[in-house]
């Protein structure tokens, strides 16, 4: 017994898959009236070719932009800061010249509100001359300077808006005597803890005195 067996082949229409690079043909087979599907895939064909890169080259610009944006915002900042620091600073110096100047200030009104008498005292107290009832620094400095301080002399600021007596003096010689300074008041009569060696150190003394009471009492050690 002998099985014929039919065949018949008709090619199918070809279908590619150029994108995944694979040809794949589809063949039919009638066999014994039934169709079966073969598949044949030839050799990888190449794969498309893809356009040129021009986002990768628009997104390189943007970036090249951003970062350019980004320098300058940091140099802004940068000098927004420097210009904070520098009106600080030059506040704060208005601010302490203004305070000096304050100070200064009330030092002159304590002082137009002070009258200190200046008065000389020589042979040892046997005889004593008023120079002026209100001193000034001008005065000071001259009366000191035209003193012979190798005889013994003493110099007095009397404050006459005091409640009581109160008188500073600086006095002795450049000789034996030495130099020293006292502040006399009713009560009480107290010397300057450091010795004395110039003339211009007594004559700074009754200047600070001039300018204030509480400035003297800050810059010398009275016992």
């Amino acid at each position: 017994m002998t099985l014929k067996t039919e065949r018949k082949q008709s090619p199918a229409h070809n279908s590619r898959f150029a994108k995944a690079g694979v040809s794949c043909f589809y063949d039919s087979v009638v066999l014994n009236s039934s169709f079966v599907h073969l598949m044949k895939f030839s050799a990888k064909n190449p794969r498309l070719r893809k356009a040129a890169k021009r986002c990768s080259t628009l997104n390189q610009n943007r970036v090249k932009r951003m970062n350019t944006y980004i320098i300058f915002g940091v140099l802004a900042l940068i000098g927004i800061f420097a210009l904070i620091s520098w009106n600080s600073k030059r506040n704060s110096n208005t601010h302490g010249i203004v305070e000096n100047k304050t100070e200064l200030r009330n030092h002159e009104i304590l002082q137009e509100k002070r009258d200190l008498k200046l008065i000389i005292t020589y042979d040892y107290g046997e005889k004593t001359e008023i120079i002026t009832e209100k001193a000034t620094a001008e005065i000071i400095k001259s009366t000191m300077k035209s003193i012979n301080w190798n005889e013994f002399h003493i110099v007095q600021l009397e404050d006459k808006n005091a409640d009581g007596y109160k008188a500073l003096d600086v006095g002795g010689s450049l000789g034996d005597d030495g130099l020293a300074s006292g502040l006399m008041t009713d009560d009480d009569h107290i010397l300057l803890v450091k010795p004395l060696e110039t003339v211009d150190q007594m004559t700074e003394i009754l200047l600070d005195f001039l300018k204030g009471e509480e400035i003297w009492r800050n810059k010398y050690e009275y016992k």
